[in-house]
């Protein structure tokens, strides 16, 4: 889940960049799964981590206050950095619009499901305990999509960017649920026998999908615009899909990686789950990274250098900064024991 989650990232860093590092349309659009993957990703592991025990409301408040602090203090150094100035009203209402820069608008929705997460986890349990779950989770997921659309025609939250102007994020709420439809994938043996035909089949469905996308090819967006948006923020059907298939493709690429004995294969597995345990504040300083180093950046004309001097950064230097500091704090704490 940590790999899959720091592939969504580095796709939030390649769609950021999108008529600066590169100009390509194609690639534009494979990147669009990213805030979609995060949700799935999010649905499938508040599954797995409520399995050993079951995280009420007041679990998830604490969560969400966790995360708003982390957002403030963010929100206060970008407030700094760009402003040059401090003024304590502006700051509040930023705070309060999640308006300091575009992509925080994720925190608007994200805060939503996680807070309403132990109802769908106790529904989502108590229809596993049916004779006819399947069923059961069928007609609750089509209850979800018809709520996720009266959420995108009759809500508005905040006027910020994408699913964050609507209650749960709109079609982002049915994702979310659907993720934890998807919790026990990793434990079905069907899929465990038969790890790389899935691979094959995924990656070959992926690319497929992507090109119809691409060209316009797929109508179905257009005859459910009216009911879920025609778009990939909130994701429409298309964007969707799209996502799920990348989910799979994740899924069943890593799951083969982890069988080669490779040390090297090992070493990128090992960085990118430990990588993916920091989305949070990669997701929050990227663009802040960018910033910086293109700030005290020379002229350079060769565009595969500034891609690397300041994508790579963008990817990795939030992320490592929060583990140097943390490894700092440990000391400063085992010191003070002493």
């Amino acid at each position: 889940i940590d790999c899959a989650k720091y592939v969504a990232i580095i796709a939030v860093a390649i769609d950021h960049t999108s008529g600066f590092l590169y100009d390509n349309k194609t690639l534009a659009y494979a990147s669009y799964f990213s805030v979609s993957l995060f949700i799935l990703l999010s649905g499938l592991s508040s599954v797995i981590s409520s399995s050993n025990k079951f995280k009420g409301f007041q679990h998830q408040f604490k969560k969400v206050m966790k995360l708003f602090i982390s957002y403030s203090i963010a929100t206060l150094i970008l407030f700094i950095y760009y402003r040059r100035f401090f003024d304590l009203k502006q700051y509040i209402d930023t705070i309060l619009n999640f308006n300091i820069q575009g992509p925080y608008y994720f925190l608007v929705f994200y805060f939503q499901l996680v807070l309403i997460t132990p109802l769908l986890i106790y529904w989502y349990k108590l229809c596993n305990k049916s004779k006819y779950k399947i069923l059961w989770h069928t007609i609750t997921m089509f209850i979800i999509l018809y709520l996720s659309s009266l959420f995108i025609r009759y809500t508005f939250i905040l006027p910020v960017h994408g699913g964050g102007r609507f209650l749960f994020g709109g079609t982002y709420f049915a994702l979310y649920y659907f993720g934890m439809l998807l919790s026990p994938i990793n434990t079905m043996p069907f899929f465990k026998k038969n790890i790389f035909l899935l691979f094959i089949i995924s990656c070959v469905s992926w690319i497929i999908w992507l090109v119809l996308m691409t060209n316009n090819m797929i109508i179905i967006d257009s005859i459910l615009s009216p009911f879920f948006g025609f778009g990939f923020n909130p994701p429409s059907f298309n964007f969707s899909i799209f996502a799920i298939l990348t989910l799979f493709v994740l899924f069943s690429l890593f799951n083969c990686l982890e069988n080669l004995k490779f040390k090297s294969v090992k070493l990128v597995l090992y960085s990118f789950s430990n990588l993916g345990q920091y989305t949070l504040y990669i997701f929050m300083y990227h663009l802040l990274v960018k910033d910086i180093i293109l700030s005290i950046l020379p002229e350079i004309t060769n565009i595969w250098l500034i891609r690397l001097l300041v994508f790579i950064p963008m990817i990795t230097f939030p992320a490592l900064f929060i583990i140097i500091l943390n490894q700092v704090k440990s000391f400063i704490f085992s010191t003070s024991t002493v």
